[in-house]
């Protein structure tokens, strides 16, 4: 038996005997995973209630996960030291299902593993969590039972069965889920967590009188539907995650066009692209993205950096098409030219498919093999359209090629909302865009307005070229979202070969009042204004250093 099978059964034998949480206490004492190296200052802040600016709703419902719990308490920290008492609303297995419960964990030994964990880091903080049970308690909350259609539940103002949709292909790792038929016991769970999770979200809002929200996974159950009932509620919301470079953040208001942290409202996005590059922010942007290229400024490395390409010599238009995670929340994005990822997939696969000036290269996201999938694109590109067009080339997940490389022999890319698309742009190459990602509609992409146009662009492909402005518009969105929107957040260290997240020391003086960035976040995020750093002269911002 594995060491890890070992410890399963361990948990769960102890939680059916009613011991779980003495033996959760014991092995923490024995490994250390619960001693966080934060300073005893933060541990022994308080509030004066006299002195009390307001309060803040930190919704830490995914407690097992180390950087994102850090990084809420963190923030917490941050807004307390500032006069903003955290409300900190736990899940303290008060949940029907979550991501933690997976098939392989099904009962609730694992509850008692995320309690802990969870408790162990507020304690260190001198945090007070706010159990989800108990704020509901004596709350009338409806059961999925009560709505006639449980694929289309609304409460408390929000669309619950998107969450949980979203949440239930996490969960299985696959986009196609059925609601219904033989996923219909997990959704239904997780819609149930759902309702809880927006009952206790209003009671903690009506009780409190929240000044602004923070939380994380904006798209699944546990993150997405607390910030979506406070924006309800015309509570400033807003949701956070660890940038694109090590030691980083990213943080926006959901309500500028998605609530993902990489989008910002248009009117400020423009405001950015409109003012040229100076030579020193040119060179900065320079160094970035040579830095994503080689590895070197990129939390998680996906591409080989071997340098080989696919480089042709006969002619023929080389276009790629760059595919998505497609079990990630990246692809929950409304107004999407394509609702359906898979009919994108399959519309520029059959479009390109069969011409002889048009070669088509589908490099499907390496993500797939690190981080695993139950949908594997390339098998069901070859189940859908069989025989694929001999022009049509399938790289799989897997494949030894350099992006970077890969994008400098290309002519043409399309994209649905891969970071690769800005990456080309970046490069001078024409990106069709299929999806609505967060550098859609900002004139340096071709952005069809209908699926028909969306064809017609496909066809036109060999004549499609990038201009001087678009070029220009391109390299100052990837200094707007490489540099600007990043964030100093030094408690955290990515290894790009595991992709996990080792925490490192947080210090009082680093987030208390006065000192950067915190002061420049907290200011905007109570004020519901965007964050991040303005290259504008008449805008409020610290220097960068």
């Amino acid at each position: 038996m594995s060491g890890d099978r070992f410890r399963r059964t361990l948990f769960r034998t102890a939680h059916r005997l009613g011991v779980g949480d003495e033996l959760v206490g014991a092995y923490a004492a024995v490994t250390g995973w619960d001693d966080f190296d934060v300073d005893d200052e933060i541990r022994s802040t308080q509030l004066d209630p006299e002195s009390r600016n307001g309060r803040v709703l930190i919704p830490l419902i995914e407690g097992h996960s180390p950087v994102n719990s850090y990084r809420h308490c963190i923030l917490a920290h941050a807004f307390r030291t500032r006069g903003y008492e955290p409300i900190v609303l736990r899940c303290h297995a008060g949940l029907d299902l979550c991501l933690r419960k997976e098939p392989r964990w099904s009962d609730d030994s694992v509850c008692d593993i995320c309690r802990h964990y969870g408790e162990a880091m507020l304690d260190a903080f001198g945090l007070t969590p706010y159990p989800l049970d108990a704020v509901i308690e004596g709350r009338s909350v409806p059961s999925v039972d009560d709505f006639d259609d449980p694929t289309s539940v609304r409460y408390e103002g929000v669309d619950v069965s998107q969450f949980a949709v979203t949440t239930l292909r996490k969960f299985h790792r696959q986009f196609h889920v059925d609601p219904t038929g033989s996923d219909e016991p997990f959704y239904r769970r997780f819609l149930q967590s759902g309702l809880d999770l927006a009952a206790a979200t209003a009671t903690v809002i009506e009780e409190f009188d929240i000044e602004v929200t923070l939380g994380n996974d904006d798209k699944y159950v546990y993150g997405g539907i607390p910030l979506a009932v406070a924006a309800t509620r015309d509570v400033p919301a807003y949701s956070h995650c660890l940038g694109y470079r090590d030691q980083t953040m990213l943080i926006s208001n959901v309500e500028h066009r998605s609530s993902f942290p990489q989008y910002e409202r248009p009117d400020v996005v423009e405001a950015e692209l409109d003012v040229p590059l100076t030579d020193r922010e040119a060179e900065k942007i320079n160094s970035l993205m040579a830095g994503r290229a080689s590895g070197e400024s990129t939390r998680h490395v996906y591409s080989s950096t071997t340098k080989q390409g696919v480089a042709s010599d006969d002619g023929r238009t080389m276009a790629g098409m760059f595919t998505n995670l497609i079990w990630d929340a990246s692809l929950e994005t409304d107004d999407a030219l394509f609702g359906d990822v898979f009919d994108w997939i399959e519309t520029t696969v059959r479009g390109a498919g069969g011409r002889d000036d048009l070669s088509l290269l589908v490099k499907c996201h390496p993500a797939e093999a690190k981080r695993g999938t139950n949908e594997s694109v390339a098998e069901w590109i070859k189940r859908r359209i069989d025989p694929l067009p001999d022009n049509v080339e399938i790289l799989p997940p897997d494949t030894d090629v350099d992006t970077y490389q890969l994008i400098r022999d290309l002519d043409v890319g399309f994209v649905y909302n891969s970071t690769v698309g800005l990456e080309m742009a970046f490069e001078g190459k024409p990106v069709v865009v299929g999806g609505n990602t967060h550098y859609r509609g900002f004139d340096f992409t071709i952005d069809p307005g209908t699926v028909e146009d969306y064809r017609r662009t496909i066809e036109r492909a060999d004549d499609l070229h990038m201009t001087d402005e678009m070029h220009a518009r391109a390299r100052r969105y990837a200094y707007f979202l490489f540099e600007q929107k990043h964030l100093e957040f030094p408690f955290y260290r990515t290894n790009q070969e595991t992709l996990e997240d080792e925490l490192l020391p947080a210090e009082h003086a680093d987030i208390a009042d006065g000192a950067d960035p915190f002061d420049f976040l907290v200011d905007r995020c109570l004020a519901g204004e965007p964050v991040f750093y303005s290259r504008q002269a008449d805008r409020r911002q610290p220097p960068r250093t």
